[in-house]
């Protein structure tokens, strides 16, 4: 708030009723980061200050060896809501374990495509079982795979590239973006050599 005020040119205020004193103080910390450049009073922006908390935090865990322990100072170093998107692999498995040996507050989810083995499902249920977190399922959009399905088939994915494509997109791509929207953090099983890019390359296998 007080940042917005300096970039309009105000660097005093004046409170008329005592009993807002609170408010303002409040108001003056509740938004921290700004969102455009200005020529008057400039200060950092929002990207550059995530960017500059991002670094620091990765040089804090690159010291760290143990997997929960860095779990749990990823919880106590970043605001807000971290998201576990596991696909009950080996590697995201491990996770799971570090996670539930932290202790930390973590929203866990897998993308249920509508095509999963039920091994994969008997999966969640005994690693919610053995770890005590609740493993949510995400779906997709009813309506997107009804007019998919309307459209290619039911197994249009054999039939091309794009199809697959389709729907990877339908089945994981838009699901996986709904479940991060609004999250400060990520936690996923993909590799840091495999992280590039990551979003954009996302396996479409259904299985």
């Amino acid at each position: 708030m007080r940042r917005f005020l300096l970039r309009s040119g105000f660097d005093t205020a004046e409170i008329t009723d005592a009993n807002d004193v609170e408010t303002w103080k409040g108001a003056l910390t509740r938004i921290r980061h700004l969102y455009q450049p200005g020529f008057r009073n400039p200060q950092p922006l929002r990207r550059d200050a995530s960017k500059r908390a991002a670094e620091a935090l990765n040089a804090r865990l690159a010291g760290i060896e143990n997997l929960s322990e860095r779990i749990a100072e990823m919880r106590r170093s970043v605001e807000g809501r971290i998201v576990f998107s596991t696909s009950l692999g080996l590697d995201d498995q491990a996770i799971l374990n570090a996670v539930a040996e932290s202790g930390a507050d973590i929203d866990i989810f897998t993308l249920d495509t509508g095509r999963l083995f039920p091994e994969v499902l008997e999966t969640v249920e005994l690693s919610e079982i053995r770890y005590g977190l609740r493993i949510r399922l995400v779906a997709p959009e009813a309506s997107e795979v009804e007019a998919l399905v309307a459209r290619d088939g039911v197994f249009g994915f054999r039939q091309s590239v794009d199809n697959r494509k389709a729907c990877c997109e339908v089945r994981k791509v838009r699901p996986l973006n709904r479940e991060l929207k609004g999250a400060q953090g990520w936690i996923t099983g993909i590799r840091r050599e495999h992280s590039e890019d990551a979003r954009r390359r996302r396996a479409c296998r259904l299985g």
